[in-house]
């Protein structure tokens, strides 16, 4: 039986085994699954969406920070279920199932900590139309599948707290260790299981060490997968030491062992984190883009619940192992993304917002058993609370193209300008509605309208190259006669782009038909070397102090010809030719 609610509170209670319960827990998971598979991207993504296709259908497992290898493991075999075809979209719809599940387990915790059918909805709802969980429902990411292991771990503490039961608290040990397989991030829970075990022993809990150590075995057990990969890379990496004629099997196995860890904890990645000497301008635009995000996710009523929900989570004495749980995670996961200065910060931040749904909840608790006025005036703004958040995605990108604060702070985003004329960031991230999303497929479509066989296309994973390389060419074989100049936009050093300009001068000599994305970077980074492998007379400063009308006339012996895939939308490629002499 749920505990009976607090009194005054207009609360369904009912029996977990009647049909009655049973149809609510139905509904709540196949609401979400349906008004996801509704909105669902149809066509391919761009940026890591194909890329985790490749990862997924040629099973990548490794210890590498960006080896999703819970995801690509669950998917590889899910693909099994379907047809060759659309690849992509039925990896959405693996996507959608996690956010359906998170959306579920949601409501079964606040369901949990609330005894309140109506309380439990609302936050599974809020959550449901949030925008980090509903956008990464719908387009193919990794991150539905930790918002989901999240979901289960928060369920399992608030039911081991109701019940005590050390099942649920062995399940949420063990789902940790698959959250830690799936994605680096989730290990950050760690501190939030620590601050639990304190707070155990502070409460000088009779079982805490028995528990510990059964619980520490569940982990271990969850976490099987990744440790079997971390021990298979360090081994692999050992064997590529030479070692030297004085360094010591040890040193070998220290250094492999610190090689390892590294790559699995972030590699160059850490250099966006925290990061030192950045720009005080700069960092404040973080500051504020995290905050942004945070009304982006709910930006109705629905904030102010949250906040006000933190009050009621506090105020339950029964369920305070529960909320020195959630309290450490949420401060340790916001902290940490708040920190992590990337573009997708609002993918890395997604834990921070689905825990934000339970203290909704909570607040719709106390809400509903407040005053008769204030119900009211709370079932008055309910419809606002769910209806604002796609009212709002949709019309971003719109009210974006109006000149004001919103061009001027999406245009602020550092890396804005590295998908210029390819595809709109706005349009892409902002509306999480993507039923009719049919860019990339046009943009492919177009592109290979105008290469010709056996054309070099330089291209970066910012632009189109990894929809075009990993899913066109490598998985469906669609013109696998272009030659594809990949960068990546991230860290693209000097000594790279030289290579790849010395490639470039080399087709172009011999006549054969070079084309780019792009004149800005980073495919400019490797124009800029090719410019001086053709005019070693001139500057690297002088060159890219110049307007692009100035660059591409004055580029030496090289002509740029803009080739317009669509006019209206602002998107082209360019074909290089050797200049003609005068």
């Amino acid at each position: 039986m749920i505990e009976k609610a607090l009194p005054g509170a207009p609360a369904l209670r009912i029996e977990q085994t009647t049909p009655l319960a049973r149809t609510l827990h139905i509904v709540f998971f196949l609401t979400p699954a349906l008004f996801y598979y509704m909105t669902a991207c149809r066509t391919p993504g761009w940026v890591d969406a194909t890329l985790i296709v490749s990862d997924v259908t040629r099973l990548t497992l490794s210890s590498w920070v960006d080896s999703h290898n819970l995801f690509n493991l669950l998917g590889y075999f899910w693909l099994k279920l379907f047809p060759i075809q659309d690849i992509h979209f039925h990896l959405v719809l693996l996507s959608a199932l996690f956010g359906a599940l998170s959306v579920y387990f949601i409501f079964r915790t606040v369901l949990e900590l609330t005894s309140d059918v109506i309380s439990a909805g609302i936050a599974s709802l809020v959550l449901m139309v949030s925008h980090s969980l509903w956008w990464h429902s719908t387009m193919l990411e990794v991150y539905t599948l930790n918002s989901a292991i999240l979901a289960v771990i928060f369920f399992s503490l608030a039911r081991y707290e109701r019940s005590g039961k050390p099942l649920y608290l062995y399940l949420a040990a063990f789902f940790f260790g698959l959250g830690c397989s799936n994605h680096v991030l989730m290990g950050l829970l760690v501190l939030a299981f620590l601050a639990v075990l304190i707070y155990s022993i502070i409460r000088r809990h009779p079982h805490v060490g028995k528990y510990l150590a059964i619980a520490a075995l569940c982990f271990l057990l969850g976490l099987g997968l990744y440790l079997f990969l971390f021990i298979r890379d360090m081994r692999d990496e050992l064997l590529r030491q030479t070692g030297g004629g004085h360094e010591s099997l040890l040193g070998r196995a220290w250094q492999a062992l610190r090689s390892t860890f590294d790559a699995a904890t972030g590699g160059k990645f850490k250099q966006l984190m925290f990061t030192p000497g950045m720009p005080v301008a700069l960092k404040r635009f973080w500051r504020i883009n995290f905050f942004f995000m945070f009304f982006l996710n709910f930006p109705s009523p629905a904030l102010a619940m949250g906040f006000y929900g933190l009050w009621a989570f506090w105020r339950k004495s029964s369920f305070r192992l529960t909320f020195v749980f959630f309290s450490a995670a949420i401060l340790t996961l916001a902290v940490w993304s708040a920190n992590y200065f990337v573009w997708d910060m609002f993918a890395f931040a997604q834990p921070v917002y689905v825990m934000f749904s339970i203290p909704v909840g909570l607040a719709a608790e106390r809400l509903l058993r407040g005053p008769k006025a204030l119900r009211l005036i709370f079932l008055i703004l309910l419809a606002p609370i769910l209806l604002l958040p796609g009212f709002t995605y949709a019309g971003l990108p719109v009210w974006y193209h109006d000149k004001g604060f919103l061009k001027g702070y999406f245009e602020s985003y550092p890396p804005f300008s590295w998908t210029a004329h390819t595809w709109a960031p706005v349009e892409y991230i902002i509306n999480p509605n993507k039923r009719s999303y049919d860019k990339v497929e046009r943009y492919a479509d177009a592109v290979f309208a105008v290469l010709p066989h056996g054309a070099h296309f330089l291209n970066s994973d910012s632009r189109s190259d990894y929809p075009l390389r990993y899913y066109y060419r490598d998985l469906y074989h669609v013109r696998t006669d272009i030659v594809h100049h990949s960068l990546y936009s991230p860290f693209l050093g000097v000594d790279e782009a030289k290579g790849v300009a010395v490639e470039l001068k080399q087709q172009l000599d011999r006549g054969e038909p070079v084309f780019t994305a792009s004149i800005l970077y980073p495919e400019k980074v490797v124009l800029d070397q090719l410019f001086l492998l053709n005019d070693p007379s001139r500057s690297l400063e002088t060159i890219q102090g110049l307007s692009t009308e100035e660059y591409t006339s004055s580029f030496p012996g090289v002509d740029f010809e803009k080739i317009v895939l669509f006019d209206a939308e602002q998107i082209w490629i360019y074909r290089l030719t050797p200049k003609r002499p005068t």
